[in-house]
C-alpha cells in the first residue's frame, strides 16, 4: 500500500534527521589544547526560536494555495478511509499479516483514489496535524512532548521538536507525492497550480525536516551549555 512506502521513507529521514542533529552540535576537537567551547554559538544565529516562522510560513502558503474540501465530501472521505482502513486490517490479520491476493480493503482505497479529491484531503489532513506540532513546539502547556522539563525549557522545545518530526514528514512526503501525481493524472483530477506555485510548495517541503534539524541542534548546543574539552 502508498501508506506503508511513505512510512519506510519517513523511518529513514527521522535518522537522517537525528544523524545531522548530533553531527551538528559535536565540537571540532583540536588534539593537545585545552578549550572552552560554547556549540550554540553560531549555532542559534539563525535558527532559535525565530527561525520556526518560516516553517509556519511554508505551512500557511500551502494552507492558502491547496483548494479547500466541500464539508460534505470531506465527511464521506473521512468516514470512508477509516472503513477501508479497518477492512484491510481486518484482512491482514485473517491472511497472518500478508497482504491478501484479493483484498477488499485495497478496493475501497482505489475508489477513494478515484475520487479528485482525494489525494488532496489526504495531505489537507496532514497539513493540520503539522501545523499543530510546529505550534506546540513554544507551547509550554501543549502536553505533546514526550519528558517533562520544569527548569530547561531548551531541552522541552527540543522534546516537543522531536515530537513534530513525524507529522512534519508525513505532510512532506505526501505533499511531494501529491504534486509529483499531477503530472501523469487525468485532467479532472489535477489541482489549479501555477508553475511558480507548484516549485514553491515543492521546494518547500523538501527544506522542512532539515530545518527542524538545525533548530532542534541549536535546542541540543544550548542544553550542553559551555563545554571543556
Amino acid at each position: 500500500m502508498y501508506q506503508n512506502n511513505i512510512g519506510d521513507r519517513m523511518k529513514i529521514k527521522y535518522a537522517a534527521v537525528l544523524a545531522l542533529l548530533f553531527s551538528m552540535a559535536s565540537p571540532a576537537i583540536s588534539a593537545g589544547h585545552q578549550q572552552d567551547y560554547d556549540p550554540a554559538e553560531g549555532r542559534c544565529n539563525f535558527w532559535d526560536d525565530a527561525s520556526l516562522k518560516t516553517l509556519t510560513a511554508t505551512l500557511d502558503y500551502a494552507d492558502q494555495v491547496l483548494p479547500n474540501i466541500p464539508p460534505e465530501e470531506d465527511r464521506y472521505l473521512t468516514a470512508e478511509s477509516t472503513a477501508a482502513q479497518k477492512v484491510y486490517e481486518e484482512e491482514l490479520k485473517k491472511n497472518n499479516w500478508k497482504a491478501p491476493a484479493q483484498s477488499q480493503g485495497n478496493t475501497r482505497y482505489a475508489a477513494l483514489e478515484a475520487r479528485p479529491l482525494y489525494t488532496v484531503w489526504g495531505v489537507r489532513n496532514a497539513l493540520a496535524k503539522a501545523k499543530l506540532s510546529i505550534a506546540a513546539i513554544l507551547d509550554e502547556g501543549s502536553g505533546t512532548g514526550f519528558v517533562t522539563y520544569r527548569k530547561n525549557p531548551d531541552a522541552a522545545k527540543l522534546d516537543r521538536a522531536l515530537h513534530a518530526i513525524y507529522p512534519l514528514d508525513a505532510y512532506a512526503l505526501s505533499m511531494q507525492a501529491l504534486l509529483t501525481k499531477q503530472t501523469y493524472v487525468p485532467q479532472s483530477h489535477k489541482i489549479m497550480l501555477t508553475a511558480d506555485q507548484w516549485s514553491k510548495l515543492y521546494g518547500g517541503t523538501s527544506t522542512l525536516t532539515t530545518n527542524l534539524g538545525y533548530y532542534m541542534s541549536c535546542k541540543l548546543a544550548k542544553v550542553m551549555g559551555r563545554q571543556s574539552f
